[in-house]
């Protein structure tokens, strides 16, 4: 890629100076990042050892990495720290006293209290320039902390990319004056005079797409956002909707492209239009995927489907993988190539891992990769809110503005608020967007009592006001339930069953279970609709917040029962767990909760309640 003016003003400004670069999507904002590392290494500068770069997530930091190890080896770039901010502030503790104890946001705290304390003995003097990406994005202790290194790294200078257009996440500090947002800290460093006063500089030249409405969405509205303009860019946001191709409705997406080859998304306001929308054409035969953040023990089930009701202490040998385990072995996979992604994600090098090995990765977290082939016939079709979509692309994005269902944010939680979100959902096209009508038919409420179910759709009116409704379910399953069994045996079978039965897709039904000694919830059992078979059990967990969505519905204090069944859910995916997950091992045989791995299922969709 040939730089511009504006992106070479960057990358070859000196190391001590202070820059706050905006950059819009499709601004080759990352390509200027790297560029940037390489000059001040390849000009003599600083040494590689001397370059930090601060990302807000993970997945950003990943593409740094990516880009930087396609670099040439002579720049030695590779010995240039990344790191998100929660992953600095571990390292400045383990530095600073070794003691990396708590959960982020208290190790954020006490990084913030060292640096503050001793900079010089927590390390962060050793660097000579700090590169933050994605600042708009940082908040809270975290845009503490980046205040606190400008401050004490007196002798560095910073360049900080931001996108003040894409400043969404300000929302959730309100009510806590204490906290510092993403504008009070870019405001706090536009003043840093260190070694040099901050100059602010913008790249105006978008590159994504030839399409003329993203060209004018991504930089006509989006000046005004960043020079926070709200009343210019609501405007200007109403002029590019209207000039967006009509794509259908939620009920008849019309794709402008049936091109295979294309990743497609549909971009929704909230998470219940995310799950009424996939809930539609998972029924209609699509491939669905619903964008989610990387948690609830994500981790590939071929790891627990190879190696469940095996010893901790077993070695997991090529031999082993290619002889008695042969048959549980994932298809088209070779034995070499599941040891390598093992000791890959044990971080064994060229020794066997043991299972205990594999229980610890997996319960830090670790990545394990995805050997099964990739499903054939057209991508998936991606369903996300705004907040999950941010910092992702797709070829062609099917928006639906939430401004067209009314009643929706009547009052902004924060000035701006409105437009910069609408300002998201559009500008995740790369090649071509489109905008979607919400129909008659549809009408959600928020439940007032839980998060975890976030919408809810009604259905018809009765005497108590509502006949049935449709819930979302969001995977709140206890792994423990499959595993459940009084004997090894019989455990070690519904795991096989589990495996065979419940693809990806799969539509489920869940069924309210019979009463429980004491006052323990009733549970749903999850039936497979094809075969009619049981494949596990939701959590109590679930129970609890079914009864407190019907109670939003239908009113608090009415003696109306759980509905019966919960009808047109579908299989998420089939992880790996071990029992440290689990909600509960109460009445598990020793053999069943010492450790081993085990697969589960995870539910989820717009599910149809019924009562009879």
């Amino acid at each position: 890629m040939i730089l511009d003016q504006d992106q070479r003003s960057v990358v070859e400004a000196p190391i001590t100076a202070n820059l706050l670069v905006q950059a819009g999507p499709g601004r080759g904002k990352t390509q200027v990042l790297v560029s940037r590392i390489v000059h001040l290494i390849e000009t003599g500068q600083c040494s590689p050892g001397e370059l930090l770069v601060l990302s807000f997530s993970r997945a950003a930091r990943d593409e740094l990495r990516k880009r930087i190890g396609k670099l040439d080896e002579s720049t030695m770039v590779s010995a240039v720290t990344i790191r998100t901010l929660d992953s600095f502030a571990t390292y400045t503790l383990q530095v600073a006293s070794g003691d990396t104890s708590g959960t982020y946001d208290e190790r954020i705290e006490r990084a913030i209290r060292d640096i503050d304390d001793d900079p010089e003995t927590c390390g962060v003097n050793q660097f000579k320039h700090v590169l933050l990406d994605e600042a708009q994005d940082i908040i809270g202790c975290r845009a503490d902390m980046v205040l606190k290194l400008l401050t004490q790294m007196r002798q560095a200078g910073f360049t900080v990319f931001a996108d003040s257009a894409q400043a969404i996440y300000d929302f959730s500090l309100l009510g806590d004056d204490a906290q510092t947002n993403s504008f009070e800290m870019l405001n706090v460093f536009s003043c840093r005079e260190e070694p040099e006063l901050t100059k602010e500089i913008h790249l105006n030249n978008y590159y994504r797409s030839s399409d003329p409405e993203l060209i004018e969405l991504c930089k006509t509205p989006w000046k005004s956002l960043v020079d926070q303009n709200h009343k210019n860019a609501s405007s200007e946001l109403d002029n590019c909707l209207l000039k967006i191709t009509e794509g259908g409705t939620l009920n008849n997406i019309k794709w402008p492209t049936p091109d295979l080859g294309q990743s497609r998304a549909v971009i929704c306001y909230s998470n219940g239009q995310v799950l009424l929308a996939a809930s539609r054409s998972i029924q209609a035969g699509e491939n669905v995927v619903i964008a989610r953040g990387g948690r609830d023990w994500a981790h590939p089930y071929w790891v627990g489907s190879i190696f469940f009701g095996f010893a901790q202490y077993v070695e997991i040998t090529p031999e082993l993988l290619s002889g008695k385990l042969a048959h549980r072995m994932p298809p088209g996979v070779s034995a070499q190539d599941v040891h390598l992604a093992l000791r890959i994600a044990c971080r064994k090098g060229r020794a066997n891992p043991k299972i205990k090995d594999v229980v610890h990765a997996l319960n830090c977290g670790e990545h394990f990769p995805v050997l099964l082939p990739a499903e054939s016939g057209k991508n998936p079709i991606v369903f996300s809110s705004i907040h999950r979509a941010k910092g992702r692309e797709y070829d062609e994005v099917a928006y639906l503005d939430f401004k067209t269902n009314e009643g929706w944010h009547e009052k902004e939680p924060t000035p701006g608020y409105n437009q910069r979100v609408r300002f998201v959902g559009l500008s995740r096209a790369k090649v071509r967007n489109f905008k979607l009508e919400l129909t008659s038919d549809v009408k959600l409420a928020v439940s007032k009592t839980t998060d975890r179910w976030t919408e809810i759709r009604f259905i018809g009116n009765g005497r108590r006001g509502v006949e049935a409704f449709e819930v979302g379910l969001q995977g709140d399953v206890d792994p423990a339930s499959f595993v459940r069994y009084p004997t090894f045996e019989q455990a070690a079978q519904a795991q096989e069953k589990l495996i065979q039965n419940s693809k990806r897709g799969r539509v489920v039904d869940l069924v309210l279970g019979p009463a429980r000694e004491g006052d323990k919830p009733r549970l749903y059992s999850i039936i497979d609709r094809v075969s009619g078979e049981k494949i596990g059990e939701m959590s109590s967990r679930f129970t609890h917040n079914i009864n407190q969505t019907r109670n939003t519905v239908q009113g608090w204090g009415s003696q109306s029962e759980l509905p019966a069944r919960l009808e047109g859910c579908w299989v998420r995916g089939i992880y790996t767990v071990t029992p440290a997950d689990c909600e509960s091992l109460e009445g598990l045989p020793v053999e069943l909760s010492s450790g081993l791995l085990w697969c589960y299922v995870e539910i989820e969709g717009l599910a149809k309640a019924i009562w009879s």
